[in-house]
């Protein structure tokens, strides 16, 4: 199974450490994570890639900006978003992140409905 983490960030490097040590992992072949800064995702997957090989899981994890590596994933998930500003009220926060998951989810559409 290849697993998509969009939002390379704390809660999505989490949820892909979190997918290495499960009773899951057995299942899972690779984990793609994209961000938007690129050099994020991919020092993420190294630091995950180590983890994995800790723990001795015979998952590859990938990183970068493209949204080509979520081609043929089986799950994606989505942890990217912008955290709330000083008097920034919750509302325009949620405006904010359903923005950018619209715009995410028409860059995937092209990539996972080929």
């Amino acid at each position: 199974m290849k697993i998509g983490i969009i939002g390379a960030g704390n809660i999505g490097a989490s949820v892909a450490y979190g997918l290495i040590c499960s009773e899951f992992s057995d299942k899972i072949s690779q984990i793609a994570l994209v961000d938007v800064i690129e050099n994020l995702a991919v020092g993420k997957a190294l630091d995950l890639s180590h983890s994995s090989a800790v723990f001795e899981k015979n998952i590859s994890v990938v990183g970068g900006s493209e949204y080509e590596a979520l081609r043929n994933c089986d799950i994606v998930v989505i942890t990217a978003g912008k955290t709330r500003k000083v008097g920034q009220s919750r509302e325009d926060l949620l405006k904010t992140n359903a923005k950018i998951v619209s715009e995410i989810s028409a860059k995937t559409r092209g990539v996972l409905l080929v």
